[in-house]
């Protein structure tokens, strides 16, 4: 019942913009699902940048969920992963470089020393 009057308060303008956060919302768990439950499918490395580039958004939630998935891929042990997270992890250095590192979350630090990724020549 509250959120129907605090909804009809709502200017059109302010509803557009409720809708645009929870669509935007929405869309980046689908990518960062998307990366972790299918991380053979054709267009992984695009949604990959797209997914670090959000690693040092200014909104909390989506920061946090694209931390999370970036630490879950690293920390998985199937082998058959090796060189997409090898692709990870040059994409995590090109926007770690790119950015200003007070935005990032500290924890992502932390996955990056504790993942155990063998490459073999």
């Amino acid at each position: 019942m509250f959120s129907k009057i605090k909804t009809a308060r709502l200017t059109k303008d302010e509803r557009a913009v409720s809708n645009y956060d929870r669509l935007k919302l929405l869309s980046m768990q689908s990518f960062c699902s998307l990366l972790e439950r299918h991380p053979h499918f054709n267009y992984r490395l695009n949604i990959l940048q797209i997914v670090a580039s959000k690693l040092p958004y200014g909104d909390l939630v989506i920061r946090k969920l694209c931390t999370q998935t970036v630490k879950n891929i690293l920390k998985s042990d199937d082998n058959n992963l090796l060189e997409f997270k090898l692709d990870v992890l040059k994409e995590l250095h090109k926007t770690i470089k790119a950015k200003d590192h007070g935005l990032f979350e500290p924890t992502l630090l932390d996955s990056l020393s504790l993942h155990d990724i063998m490459v073999d020549e």
